[in-house]
């Protein structure tokens, strides 16, 4: 293949399916605003639950402090890593009612983080859905937090080091803690990656290896568990979705109409795009038009918090066999 024949890929995404979730404001900590815990019980968790838990920072670029209890994922953790860590964990209730949680663990100044948090069996779970990403890790990725179902709780007791660090009293946290249970979350990531021909297969990043399955369509297996992808297009090789799947579930992006594609972009082109996750459709949507040969602009429009995080979708270094995709956030018009 020449570069302007090899299809065109997008960059690179993650997704995974989450049994539970529990947080916490943290104003009483010197350095981080929030304190979260997520779990897999179900039998994706092959054998015992696999537990993250993980601290914000109060101010920007709001990085996170990632905590696993294993080994092996820590070793592979992306960004800034993370540390893995023996953890007590117990949750209490019944599996998909509101659940209590009991966590111990040693931070990465190896402080005690203690954390006790109860649900009012009385209390319902409620529908919850998409959560505001808040600047996390914004610069980082565009994440896409659902939550099915949730509910809020005042007794929470949480320190570290010995110290109180979750809502005492009266503040200006909107809530003391929350639990939420089968959480669907999805990134899209920030960066570049080499797209090249190799043997039968297009190579992303170089781990990330693409054949097609017969049709218009491409599937890939992605690092990590039960990862896997599919790109599909229309019949002059126009980008019509994006799937990532994970356990029985899926992310998907979508363009409507399909990107066109001739080994750059049409600069004519001005569409839309709408992310799916699992059968809830459109939790994200927005416009997808051409700013030049090079880019796309992914506008999005809906949520309302989310019309800030423009993405630039690039493609560049063309070449025989090769070609590099870029994406980043930030708005050409304004920056």
């Amino acid at each position: 293949m020449t570069s302007t024949s090899l299809p065109l890929l997008f960059g690179r995404t993650v997704f995974h399916h989450w049994d539970h979730h529990w947080f916490a404001w943290t104003p009483g900590h010197p350095d981080h605003e929030s304190f979260e815990v997520m779990s897999i019980e179900s039998p994706g968790a092959a054998g015992r639950p696999l537990v993250w838990a993980f601290f914000t920072e109060r101010t920007t670029p709001k990085r996170q402090v990632h905590y696993v209890n294993r080994a092996d994922l820590a070793a592979t953790w992306g960004g800034a890593g993370a540390h893995f860590r023996e953890m007590h964990y117990v949750a209490s209730g019944a599996f998909g009612a509101p659940r209590g949680l009991d966590l111990a663990f040693a931070d990465g100044n190896g402080d005690a983080v203690d954390w006790r948090l109860r649900v009012d069996p009385h209390d319902h779970l409620e529908a919850a859905g998409l959560t505001d990403q808040r600047g996390h890790e914004a610069s980082r990725f565009l994440l896409l937090f659902f939550r099915r179902l949730g509910v809020r709780t005042a007794d929470s007791r949480l320190s570290v080091g010995g110290r109180t660090v979750g809502v005492t009293g009266t503040g200006t946290e909107p809530f003391v803690a929350a639990y939420s249970f089968d959480i669907l979350v999805a990134s899209i990531l920030c960066g570049h990656w080499e797209v090249r021909e190799e043997a039968d297969a297009l190579v992303r990043g170089g781990s990330d290896r693409f054949t097609w399955d017969g049709t218009a369509r491409l599937r890939g297996r992605l690092p990590g568990f039960a990862q896997a992808a599919a790109v599909e297009y229309d019949g002059a090789r126009g980008l019509r979705e994006v799937a990532h799947h994970c356990i029985g579930h899926t992310f998907r992006l979508a363009f409507s109409p399909p990107v066109p594609w001739s080994g750059a972009f049409d600069a004519r082109h001005v569409g839309r795009f709408a992310a799916h996750l699992d059968a809830v459709e459109e939790v994200l949507v927005g416009d997808a038009a051409a700013w030049d040969a090079d880019t796309l602009l992914l506008r999005p429009t809906s949520p309302a918090w989310a019309a800030a995080s423009v993405l630039q979708w690039r493609v560049g270094e063309r070449e025989q066999g090769r070609y590099v995709v870029r994406i980043s956030r930030g708005d050409p018009d304004i920056g």
